[in-house]
């Protein structure tokens, strides 16, 4: 039988912030037998948790696996013979599409390479290590972003560089089956004049046949982020600024941006020390007709000695929530911001969500599907890692006032309905986190109505009837 994430609440403890229920953060692994570096967070095709992480002296990274009410035994999934790259504020990147999850991650043994790793269950096993790089020696190919698209077909972009680390640039190699072989490379930060930040991560978008790469520039120590756009499978992009704040510093950011598709328009987040501090920024684009739309400061009010830092960005269609790393005096936390009427509701101050965990929190990571947002961080402190859901608390497009039934519950994969409406028949409708209906049955709804739920991937539900109030429900 398997375990119902609406009982989550009652098996972890909640706590609750206007639209949305936080659970309690629970532990993922031991970090000193496994590390708690830089983690990353996919879904498995049930909308469960799959997370990565790294354990850099050891050169491991391991995923671990989510099974009602815990986290499985980790697993390495780099082979023993290489030393993948792994620091604070760089790990591999990991993205799924179904229980199909591809992983990426370059190497200082073998020197300067990028590799692809593939589990095709879920997470729980992983191929051998297949790469992705096509360079002479002497090349130097650096920090890989993936994304799998809904084909199976995988877009990784990597830095590349001549020998001696000359000429970095970001460039996207295509796989159309499913990571066994790549295309040559196309050079897709050449939209932008200058060179990339050489030591500045990026991150890679894959959706139908459309990719975008979003990185870092460094035009004369101008360091502002580009989106550099392909329609046709990476084979040529087109790009634009959908930064412009200006920002000049000498050094090198070493913050990789997030971003998502909404239809046409491409929701991302960065970190800029424009306005002298370093501050989280959300910037919307029309990725068709390359045209921004706006780019503002999250929150333009914040204490003094305050520093934003590794923003991420989750959602689909108006749902969306950013988390980022907020440190002020005797404070270092992980803040949450939650929308449901797009990018503008975004701006405004963040929600402390790791409170419940003491120290040094660094590095989140969200990802959401169905109704939830799954995130995951580390601990400093503790050395673990620890993962939340955030749960919509609200159900989007019902306004008219209903009748409620006498009792509900589910048990063994069946949602079971009491109603107390003699001779009366009516429509039943389930319905996704989005309002968009999935099931719909005529029922005598003056008897018990049971409804089989096993066929749902985990999320939120509601289910209502006529002149019955809508249930919510987690699977």
């Amino acid at each position: 039988m398997k375990l119902f994430s609406f009982f989550i609440a009652f098996i972890w403890g909640t706590y609750i912030f206007g639209q949305v229920q936080f659970t309690t953060p629970i532990p993922v692994a031991d970090g000193a037998t496994y590390g708690y570096l830089r983690p990353k967070i996919a879904l498995d095709a049930n909308n469960e948790p799959v997370i990565l992480w790294g354990k850099s002296s050891t050169h491991q990274i391991f995923v671990s696996t989510f099974n009602g009410s815990g986290f499985n035994t980790p697993v390495q999934i780099n082979p023993v013979n290489t030393h993948p790259y792994i620091s604070s504020w760089y790990n591999a990147d990991i993205k799924n599409s179904g229980d199909t999850l591809v992983a990426v991650f370059p190497t200082d043994m073998p020197a300067n390479r990028v590799f692809l790793v593939k589990s095709t269950d879920g997470g729980n096993t992983w191929s051998d290590s297949i790469r992705v790089d096509n360079i002479p020696p002497g090349g130097i190919a650096y920090f890989p972003s993936v994304d799998i698209n809904e084909f199976g077909q995988v877009a990784i972009t990597f830095m590349k560089h001549e020998a001696g680390w000359l000429n970095p640039r970001y460039v996207v190699t295509t796989s159309l089956d499913g990571g066994s072989s790549f295309s040559p490379d196309t050079n897709a930060s050449a939209v932008a004049i200058g060179e990339v930040c050489d030591c500045c991560p990026a991150h890679m978008i894959f959706e139908n046949d459309r990719q975008v790469l979003l990185f870092r520039n460094n035009n004369s120590n101008t360091r502002e982020f580009y989106a550099s756009v392909s329609i046709d499978n990476g084979n040529s992009f087109m790009g634009m600024n959908i930064d412009n704040q200006g920002w000049i510093y000498p050094a090198c950011p070493s913050v990789a941006p997030s971003a998502f598709i909404d239809n046409d328009s491409l929701i991302a987040v960065f970190m800029s020390g424009a306005s002298g501090n370093n501050r989280i920024y959300v910037s919307t684009s029309d990725i068709n007709g390359l045209q921004n739309g706006f780019v503002q400061m999250v929150d333009d009010v914040v204490p003094a000695n305050t520093i934003q830092n590794y923003p991420k960005i989750a959602g689909e269609d108006s749902i969306m929530a950013m988390v980022w790393y907020n440190t002020m005096p005797g404070e270092a936390d992980i803040y949450f911001r939650f929308s449901n009427t797009g990018a503008v509701g975004l701006m405004g101050d963040g929600l402390n969500i790791s409170n419940p965990t003491t120290g040094t929190q660094q590095n989140p990571d969200i990802v959401y599907a169905n109704g939830i947002f799954h995130i995951v961080y580390q601990n400093n402190a503790t050395q673990e890692l620890y993962y939340l859901r955030a749960i919509l608390d609200e159900y989007i497009g019902l306004n008219e006032p209903l009748e409620e039934p006498i009792q509900w519950y589910i048990q063994n994969d069946q949602l079971t309905i009491i109603f107390n409406k003699e001779g009366k028949h009516g429509l039943i409708e389930m319905l996704d986190a989005r309002g968009a209906v999935i099931m719909t049955r005529n029922e005598d709804l003056s008897n018990t109505v049971t409804l089989d739920v096993q066929h749902l991937s985990h999320g939120v539900y509601w289910v209502r009837a006529e002149g019955g109030r809508p249930i919510k429900f987690y699977r």
